[in-house]
Formats: C-alpha cells, structure tokens, sequence
C-alpha cells in the first residue's frame, strides 16, 4: 500500500489516540474523525492540540469532530440511546463514499473503555454499511491503545501495515505528545525510560474484522471493572455493563442501520 498516495481516514475516540500512530499520520495524512473533545475529569480538553497537530499535518477534519464529550457517550450507553450513534455510523459511511477512501483506520476494541469500543463498533458498521450498499469492501484496520506499541499477532503480520521510524520521526511523535499536555509527555518519556526507543520504532495497523466483535460474558471487562472502583469511591453512581448496557445498544444500533447481528452481539 502507498501511504502518501492511498486516501486514508483514521477514527478515534478520543483526539490524543491518534499519537500512537504519528508517523503514519505525516506519511497518510488520513481525513480525521474524532468522537469527542478527550476531556475527562482528570484531564484537559485534547481536541485543541490536536487540532494544530492535524494542521501542521496538512490533514483534514471530517464532519464527525469531538461531536461528544464523554458524559454525553456514557449517559447514551446507560440508557441504551442508539439514536446519536445510528446517525453518526450513517454519516461516516456516507463520507468514506463521498470521499473516495481507500482504507480506514482506528482505535482497537480492548475493553479496556466503552467510548473506545463504541468508536470500534461505529467503524465496523459503517464500513459493513458501505459494503452492504455499494459492494465495495474498503480495507479495515486497528491499532492498539493500550497494547505494546511494537505489538502485533504474528498471523496478522504479513497483512499488517507496518510504519518504521527513524530517530527524527521518533523526537516529533515524541515533541508531539509533550505538546497535547505534560502529564501525556512524562507517560511517553517513563515508557522509553523503561523499554527504551526501539519499540517505538514501529506502527503496526492491523487488520480488523466485520465479522468478530468482543464479547464479555465469562471474563468481565476492564471498563466495568474500573467503573465498579470509581462508584465505590463516589465519582459515578452507575456502572456501564456490558450485557446490560452496552450490547443492547449496539444491537440496536446495527438492526436500526439494517446490518443485523454478529458475532458477540446477539
């Protein structure tokens, strides 16, 4: 694949996601969509920095851009509103097709956090969505956020998209992180500190499936469990479960858009 020449969009939940692939941003510079603005009680809004990161990219916003802040994302899920999140899987197939996009990129699903996941789930169906009404399979695929950065399964290597860094390219994603906010560039510098530069020196995009969604019934998953911790200390008062909350609502998601069930939401 030609990265400066195939037209690529990237889809993350949160803006400062998209700093795990930064290299692949300057080579590709993928039309962006960002679900929300990153705020979070323990942080700063993370879309202004990276706004300027995707001008000084020479990339382009797409219409879904920090649409939601992340109370917003939650309180849908508690009460299974699939509305908003129907129209936004509408819209961003409708700009894959409008736009001509060769191949898509985004956040992987490691339940580690339901905004995460649903940024997953909204990739998947629209690009099923395009498929199921032009034909046309546009290549998927994920990379991880809280994975190794050098980490990619072997079997999915030969199909991956690697992305090598030098050293310069490595300092920018690095200068990159410090500019979002100082506690993102001490996290960046703690990781090299202790596993050293060379597993930083790789981007792997991994193919991603249509056909497999994750499904927590025997193992719980991390976003409930950290949930269950932060309403025991007062924070939130409920906590998003997965058969409870979040299936239902992509369930009716899919059905909403007419793609039906799969794999882990049935």
């Amino acid at each position: 694949m030609d990265f400066s020449h195939d037209k690529a969009a990237v889809f993350v939940a949160h803006p400062g996601h998209v700093l795990r692939v930064h290299h692949w941003l300057e080579i590709a510079k993928p039309l962006v969509f960002v679900m929300t603005d990153g705020e979070t009680r323990d942080l700063p809004a993370q879309l202004p920095p990276a706004t300027l990161l995707f001008e000084k990219l020479g990339m382009r916003k797409g219409s879904i851009y920090g649409r939601w802040s992340d109370a917003e994302v939650y309180e849908a899920i508690l009460n299974k509103d699939a509305a908003p999140f129907v129209a936004a899987t509408r819209e961003f197939a409708d700009a894959l097709v409008a736009e001509g996009i060769d191949y898509v990129a985004g956040d992987a699903s490691e339940g580690y956090n339901c905004t995460h996941e649903l940024c997953r789930y909204i990739i998947n169906s629209g690009l099923a969505l395009v498929e199921k009404e032009t034909g046309r399979r546009i290549p998927n695929y994920e990379f991880l956020l809280m994975g190794a950065p050098n980490a990619c399964p072997q079997a999915l290597r030969d199909r991956a998209l690697r992305v090598e860094l030098d050293d310069a390219a490595l300092d920018r994603k690095i200068a990159a992180a410090e500019a979002f906010y100082s506690v993102l560039g001490q996290e960046v510098a703690q990781q090299i500190g202790k596993y050293g530069r060379e597993p930083f020196m790789v981007e792997y995009l991994t193919p991603a499936s249509l056909e497999t969604e994750p499904e927590y019934n025997s193992v719980k998953a991390t976003y409930e469990a950290q949930g269950e911790k932060q309403v025991a200390r007062g924070k939130y008062q409920h906590v998003i479960r997965y058969r409870e909350h979040f299936q239902p609502l992509v369930r009716e998601m899919r059905d909403r858009l007419g793609l039906g069930a799969v794999a882990g939401v049935k």
